[in-house]
């Protein structure tokens, strides 16, 4: 163990309980902002709602019950900023958007 690893853990060692739950919920709520920032960049301006959820999933879609979860109430969002299968010209878009619109704007949220 290094010397600056060292003197991290005495530091941490030193701190009382409380001092130790206000630096984890610090970091927690440095992570969720880091998070919003890469969501907002991918797909601009979203509600605070789906933001939530959009992070919710980042934070905690590795876990089955939650992506599912999550992906639910996520689709809500999505099949409200989907447009129709077909564009102005009456044309359909691509086969893969126009087979599953929810998936797709679920498979951009994932995507990071």
């Amino acid at each position: 163990m290094s010397e600056v690893e060292e003197a991290y853990l005495q530091a941490i060692d030193r701190m009382t309980p409380a001092e130790k739950f206000a630096r984890l919920h610090a970091q927690l709520n440095w992570m969720r902002d880091l998070y919003a920032r890469q969501i907002r960049d991918r797909l601009g301006e979203i509600s605070e709602e789906r933001m939530k959820l959009e992070v919710a999933l980042r934070m905690y879609g590795h876990e089955p019950q939650m992506r599912e979860l999550l992906e639910r109430e996520l689709r809500k969002f999505c099949a409200d900023s989907n447009p129709s299968p077909a564009d102005d010209s009456g044309r359909l878009q691509t086969a893969v958007q126009s087979m599953d619109p929810v998936q797709n704007c679920l498979a951009a949220s994932a995507e990071s």
